[in-house]
């Protein structure tokens, strides 16, 4: 159903638990005196720059407002009431406030109902009268507002908004909002609506819409405000595909709080390929939200959870605790082709659960890593093992292959952590980072082997290509940590990151190198290719981090900045380095990768002037405390896709990071912040302190190619222009089997000479996202028909088909009959001479396409009137007299033989006459006679027979 969105009324709201008593009569009447409710104000353009607020819910009317009023938002000091004609909105006090009322113009009158039941409940004391829990609603639906038209209001980001839904088939044309009470409406410098009250200026946002795709991708469609009344206004929308969503504005797709009533937080997230989310983290709530659990009860201190969301985000799969009776925390996911879930981290509980037959039945001591499969459905778990020797282990990173081996990296001060086929037996003394590959069945190592030397050394992160080689990467203080390939051969100072590449058996380096500065750096996430390429993101101190290629070139300043480093795939170089980050400090967590190279990484950052482009709507700048990033690099490096704060007026981080089939980037973390950004939320508000575990799904602002598909004929022609994205665009081609080209700089496309094939034209914008276009290049001429044969001087009309499909001109290219063909119609005559002409045509752009003409005496006449005879004209005699139509009284051709004395000589094939005469030179006079005598018998007697015809 494609839907409007539209943000209508930012409103400040200030937090409160206290709850207005309603007046006792009116629609929208004021609290009675001595009411415990705040003042309403109304927010200016100006407060909202530096004011954050709570997201607004719907409270239904159980009888505590006027019967007139449907739902009702508080939003502090304001107030919306929702009937069934529209909205009203009250700002300041009775006296002196402000009132705005809305309607859909044009509009039935419609009971609205609400949508996304929340968990608040509010009971109200009015005297003798009780109102007892009273439901409240995340959005509020007006169903059938007009023809295949749904309006929708919910509050996001302290913000009322309005959607408008329009049906497959409706039309968006008339769509408006008729606003009363305001002092006038204008259409700003920006596209942006200014909506004029006695109280200060309301501003809208200029409209950002596009489309869902069916593959998931986002399709931007132009739309402006349009005044179309002193007090409405409407929407121009450019064309777009009426089947398909469309939604103005928010590039956040989707975004939730996951949480109750004590500290949740997001380590990691995986996406199958069902699009569905599996978010795992930790928490301290006793009561989590749990939906088909293995585990339904909090085992106490700190659980892992591990949850699988529904691809649109509006249903819990399954959710589960996972966890004993001490601390448990969790540090990565991965999910295989089944949608089982696997789940590494640690564990100080020497009751957490584990499997009969998993390789490590027994607690180690101190503290285990652990890894654990749980079944697709969550509710089981197929293993569970520790994962550890009888000191401190940490599982820090997992990845699956297609098999079902998982491959963990992590870090290890137990001088007997179990290894197996290793690549190093020996603990190197403080922690050692740890490379082990499980067995699908979680019952035996594959193989497990230190790797570090004698200064403290993590592996953080873990990745495998298509050949299943493993890779580990961390941060090291050992000098001599084993090296081979590598790009930079020594520490320059302190902490340094590293990454290695190992063999597939696990027991060889094929590459390994430090990679940082003269201060502390370290990788903290990792992304493999299939090919082997690298990418891996961090944090540094260095001011001489390496930089290759950099969209950053430079330390942004403060303590830390932020970095994405990608290394080729045979090692011992870099494809590009660069930092990441404002003045103050910025934390690299996770980063992946798409298939074209495109890199996705999110963190946490202080920095007011953190590095920003084509940003979210409304996170373009800082929100203050801490905020989560999300940085899309191109494949070089060198430019951003996009660049863009997430958060509220709290605190944000981003800590997971993984990107679905439409390559939205799903991004976890955690917030403390009540106006975190929500969009279609599994849960609306904030569940409890510290924090809330977070999901929020990001799209690419696309660049657009129109046409996107087009047919052309061989060396035809078609101009393309690209919008949206980023201007700047570059065209060409990425595949072209006709031959065709593209001018990069106009879009200028001519198909090439081979016929039946596709053309793909591709433009890229100035921030290296591009867009396709198919090009259908269609069959070449055809001409019709082929390879005809004819008698002297008879005819055929040839037809052309394909290529230009018009303006067509026929031409004979060989002429050895002396025939001729009519350019235009292709009414082609033969010549007097038998031989082999040919004809050619050619389209008005130059394709052409021939046959062969064979000019025979006795041939058949392919002409218009379809005739079969070798010729309608008198014969002459042998002295040049004129000889007229004889009528022999025989049509037989025996009966020429018998009369003329000649032998008849028959062709296989012929029709009509049947015989033909050579040019013996003992014929007479009297024979050729005779012979003329029975050509005209022939003829006259083919008209008689088409006359009979005519008149049957």
């Amino acid at each position: 159903m494609p839907k409007l969105v539209r943000r209508l009324l930012p409103v400040v709201l200030f937090a409160s638990t206290l709850v207005p008593r309603p007046g006792a009569t009116g629609v929208g009447a004021e609290p009675a005196p001595g009411s415990t409710a705040l003042a309403p104000v109304l927010a200016s353009s100006a407060s909202l720059s530096s004011s954050r607020a709570a997201g607004l819910r719907f409270e239904a009317n159980m009888g505590q407002l006027d019967p007139a009023v449907r739902y009702v938002s508080r939003a502090g000091r304001a107030v919306v009431f929702l009937t069934d004609d529209g909205a009203k909105m009250r700002f300041g006090g009775q006296a002196e406030g402000t009132e705005l009322t809305m309607r859909v113009a044009g509009g039935r009158r419609v009971v609205p109902r609400g949508a996304e039941l929340t968990a608040t409940k509010t009971s109200y004391f009015l005297g003798r009268k009780q109102v007892t829990d009273v439901p409240s609603y995340s959005k509020v639906v007006y169903q059938g507002v007009r023809d295949g038209v749904d309006l929708v209001f919910r509050g996001d980001e302290g913000t009322l908004e309005y959607d408008f839904h329009v049906a497959p088939g409706a039309s968006t044309e008339g769509i408006a909002m008729e606003v009363s009470g305001a002092d006038g409406m204008t259409i700003g410098s920006d596209g942006e609506l200014r909506i004029a009250t006695r109280k200060g200026t309301l501003v809208e946002p200029r409209p950002h819409v596009f489309q869902k795709n069916a593959d998931g991708s986002l399709t931007d469609v132009p739309t402006s405000y349009r005044v179309v009344a002193p007090n409405r206004v409407g929407f121009e929308v450019a064309s777009y595909d009426h089947a398909r969503e469309l939604v103005i504005d928010p590039a956040i797709t989707y975004s939730t709080y996951i949480g109750n009533n004590n500290d949740d937080r997001a380590r990691g997230v995986a996406v199958d390929a069902a699009g569905n989310t599996y978010v795992v983290g930790s928490t301290m709530s006793t009561n989590f939200t749990t939906m088909n659990p293995y585990q339904a009860a909090y085992g106490g201190a700190t659980d892992v959870y591990v949850a699988k969301i529904a691809a649109a985000g509006n249903a819990l799969v399954y959710a589960t605790y996972l966890g004993g009776a001490d601390l448990d925390d969790v540090a990565s996911i991965a999910i295989d082709a089944t949608g089982a879930a696997y789940v590494a981290g640690q564990t100080s509980s020497a009751d957490f659960p584990v499997t009969a037959g998993a390789f490590q039945v027994t607690y180690g001591g101190v503290r285990d890593g652990f890894v654990t499969k749980i079944a697709p459905a969550g509710n089981a778990l197929t293993y569970s093992t520790y994962l550890g020797g009888t000191s401190t282990d940490r599982a820090e990173s997992i990845v699956v292959d297609g098999t079902g081996n998982a491959y963990v990296g992590g870090s290890t001060n137990s001088n007997n952590f179990p290894t197996a086929n290793a690549y190093d037996n020996s603990y190197g003394g403080g922690f050692d980072a740890f490379l082990t590959k499980i067995a699908p069945a979680g019952n035996t190592l594959v193989y497990s082997t230190y790797f570090g030397m004698t200064g403290p050394d993590e592996g953080l992160a873990v990745g495998i290509d298509a050949t299943g080689a493993a890779y580990l990467a961390g941060a090291t203080f050992s000098t001599t940590l084993p090296l081979a390939n590598a790009f930079q051969t020594t520490i320059a100072g302190g902490e340094e990151a590293f990454v290695t590449k190992f063999s597939a058996a696990g027991n060889a380096l094929v590459h390994s190198s430090f990679l940082g500065g003269s201060a502390n750096d370290r990788v903290q996430s990792m992304h493999v290719s299939g090919a082997g390429v690298v990418t891996v993101a961090g944090v540094t101190r260095s001011t001489d981090f390496p930089t290759r290629n950099p969209v950053q070139a430079t330390h942004g300043g403060g303590t830390t900045d932020a970095f994405v480093t990608r290394v080729a795939a045979a090692g011992g170089a870099l494809v590009y380095s660069t930092y990441l980050g404002g003045s103050a400090n910025d934390d690299g967590r996770a980063v992946t990768a798409d298939a074209d190279g495109y890199a996705y990484v999110t963190g946490i950052t202080e920095s007011a002037n953190y590095p920003v482009l084509r940003a979210i709507t409304g996170h373009d700048t800082y929100h203050g405390g801490i905020d989560a990033f999300v940085s899309k690099l191109a494949p070089t490096g060198t430019t951003f896709g996009y660049s863009t704060y997430i958060g509220g007026n709290r605190e944000e981080s981003g800590r997971g990071i993984a990107i679905d089939a439409a390559r939205t980037a799903c991004v976890v973390g955690f917030t403390n912040s009540f106006d975190f950004p929500r969009l279609d939320p599994l849960q609306n508000t904030l569940g409890g302190e510290p924090f809330d575990a977070t999901l929020t799904k990001v799209t690419s602002p696309a660049v657009v190619i129109a046409p996107s598909t087009v047919t052309l004929p061989p060396r035809g022609t078609q101009t393309f222009t690209a919008t949206l994205g980023t201007p700047g665009y570059t065209f060409s081609m990425r595949t072209s089997p006709s031959g065709g080209a593209v001018v990069a700089a106009t879009g200028a496309y001519t198909a090439g000479a081979t016929p039946s094939v596709s053309d793909t034209v591709m433009v890229t914008d100035l921030e290296g996202m591009s867009a396709i276009a198919t090009v259908t290049v269609g069959p070449g001429i055809t001409l019709s028909p082929q390879t005809p044969r004819v008698a002297p001087r008879g005819s055929v009309t040839f037809t052309a088909t394909g290529g230009s499909g018009t303006g067509f001109m026929y031409t004979v290219s060989t002429n050895l009959s002396g025939g001729n063909v009519v350019a235009t119609t292709g009414v082609y005559t033969a010549g007097t001479s038998t031989a082999t002409d040919i004809v050619t045509v050619t389209d008005s752009l130059g394709n052409t396409a021939t046959t062969p003409v064979t000019v025979a005496i006795g041939a058949p006449d392919a002409g218009a009137d379809g005739g079969s005879d070798a010729s309608t004209t008198d014969a002459s005699v042998a002295d040049g007299s004129a000889v007229g139509p004889q009528d022999s009284g025989s049509a037989t051709d025996s009966g020429v033989a018998a009369d003329s004395g000649l032998t008849p000589i028959t062709e296989e094939g012929e029709s009509g006459c049947g015989c033909k005469t050579t040019s013996a030179p003992t014929m007479g006079g009297a024979a050729w006679l005779a012979l003329a005598g029975v050509a005209a018998f022939v003829a006259r007697r083919r008209r008689h027979t088409e006359a009979r015809a005519e008149v049957r």
